[in-house]
């Protein structure tokens, strides 16, 4: 019966070290991803200013990721931005191809030009640096 008791244990201690290691790696992983994710497609700084037509859109975990054409040259960035109504909808959500993006240097607000509708909205930028 000892020998019972102790080879449970030493599954317990296992199963414990599994778990751990189990979440350590997810954590690994999932911080890898961000990374990636953010070194591909910069965060829009505080002093940059930007005034784009989107070409392409997708969303990542509440981020907007768009791409867009400077000089015929394709570009990424990120923008965490938020509608400035009560629901506060993420940029993604209005974005559609062909529409504009602007914003001045230092703003907390980015303007969004609708080409289909021609309307203008405003939404709060959340810049990193």
């Amino acid at each position: 019966m000892e020998t019972k008791l102790k080879k449970e244990e030493q599954y317990f201690k296992f199963g414990i070290i599994f778990l751990i290691s189990g979440i350590l790696l997810a954590f690994v992983l999932a911080t890898e991803e961000t990374n990636g994710v953010f070194n591909e497609f910069p965060p829009l700084k505080m002093n940059e200013s930007i005034n784009v037509i989107i070409d392409h859109y997708k969303d990542y975990k509440g981020t907007t990721l768009i791409f867009y054409y400077s000089n015929e040259v394709r570009l990424k960035k990120s923008l965490r931005s938020f509608s400035l109504d009560q629901n506060a909808y993420s940029l993604y959500r209005f974005l559609e191809k062909g529409d504009s993006i602007s914003r001045k240097p230092y703003s907390d607000n980015l303007f969004l030009y609708k080409k289909k509708e021609g309307t203008v909205i405003e939404f709060e930028v959340q810049c990193l640096e």
